[in-house]
């Protein structure tokens, strides 16, 4: 009689523990991650329900039978039972633990204005994190905002390295508490977008650009659009009706490329690219020195690598601690760095963003 309410207590228990353990481990890569990661979380919890519901409705007669009739032969077989649910436990957490490792966690690099070239850049710095973290990280580059911020909510993407106007934008998505800053190459926080013509061009100041044409950068960068129109606004040149057309390119290299063919007037770059690319300058066909800058943008927040809101805590440890620890002066560090166009990480917080509301409320005026 005590053998069978011991198997009436345990029976359920390792039935559940079989369903929702065993069997999704069984088709681990068949089953979505989303249905694989409820059936184990799920069945935790109901472990913990059934055998706390079942002692519940039952305890007057486990009682009597297992610990008044029996109580030291019983309570050695309670004992091996409690036993062997602990080790059920520990092998669970073992296997999540496992899971965790194999679990793929997306860093987004937004914008992207060339795949290819971001690739080259920035996948040393992920292969660099998987290393130090033993997370299983990729990179992905969303097309653009819309499925950046699909990709957050449905939790496809958990870090984003991103320009600092974005994270304005939709910073509500995101655990501010584990922001870090990026540095440049210089060890600068903050940057510039600046304002270049060809040498020969005859153009020697910002409003000697009115009735010209003019290529900014994407709509979504700091430096190269909102940066720069204000830079226009304050100097008396709306884009609209001063300009004799402008357009939104993309990367540097595309920009200065054009204003080196004279296929636009001017264009508008980050700070640093002039000095710093003189190889892929060459490999352009761009000879730097035909090229001259004319006016400077205020200083703004350079890109921002964030948490999504929902990522676990030793995750975000594990992935923030290998970035501050990339020292631009060792050697292996410094490579990463360089081909990723950075010079570091440091810890921020929402307040180093702040002066890009007033650059927002003057892109959402126009």
């Amino acid at each position: 009689m005590n053998k069978n309410i011991a198997f009436k207590i345990i029976n359920p228990i390792l039935g559940l523990f079989l369903i929702t353990q065993v069997l999704p481990g069984l088709l681990d890569g068949v089953l979505p991650d989303e249905i694989f990661g409820v059936f184990h979380i799920g069945g935790r919890v109901l472990l913990g329900l059934l055998a706390a519901l079942y002692l519940r409705l039952n305890w007057r007669r486990v009682k009597m039978k297992f610990f008044h009739r029996n109580c030291q032969i019983m309570g050695m077989k309670f004992y091996r039972v409690s036993i062997t649910m602990l080790v059920f436990m520990a092998l669970t957490a073992g296997k999540t633990a496992a899971e965790d490792s194999k679990k793929i966690i997306s860093i987004a690099i937004f914008p992207c204005t060339d795949e290819v070239l971001s690739f080259k850049k920035f996948n040393p710095l992920i292969t660099y994190l998987k290393k130090e973290t033993g997370l299983n990280l990729e990179m992905v580059v969303p097309n653009d905002l819309e499925e950046f911020e699909r990709k957050i909510k449905s939790g496809t993407i958990s870090f984003a390295l991103q320009d600092p106007h974005i994270y304005n934008m939709i910073s509500h998505q995101f655990d501010n508490s584990s922001l870090l800053g990026t540095l440049t190459r210089d060890g600068k926080d903050s940057q510039s977008g600046v304002v270049i013509v060809r040498k020969d061009s005859g153009i020697r100041q910002l409003k000697d650009l009115s009735g010209k044409t003019v290529m900014f950068g994407p709509k979504l960068s700091t430096t190269k659009w909102l940066a720069a129109k204000l830079l226009f606004e304050e100097n008396g040149i709306h884009l609209d009706k001063d300009l004799k057309s402008y357009s939104n390119g993309k990367c540097c290299e595309d920009i200065a490329f054009s204003v080196f063919l004279k296929s636009v007037d001017a264009g508008v770059i980050c700070d640093h690219f002039l000095g710093e690319h003189s190889q892929k300058q060459q490999e352009l066909g761009v000879e730097a020195k035909e090229l001259v800058v004319i006016a400077r943008t205020k200083s703004v927040p350079t890109r921002v690598f964030a948490a999504c809101r929902g990522v676990a805590g030793d995750i975000i440890n594990k992935t923030n601690n290998a970035l501050l620890n990339l020292d631009n002066r060792k050697g292996s560090d410094k490579d990463i760095l360089f081909r990723a166009e950075l010079g570091g990480f440091k810890k921020a917080d929402a307040t180093n963003y702040e002066i890009l509301k007033i650059l927002s409320n003057i892109n959402a005026a126009d």
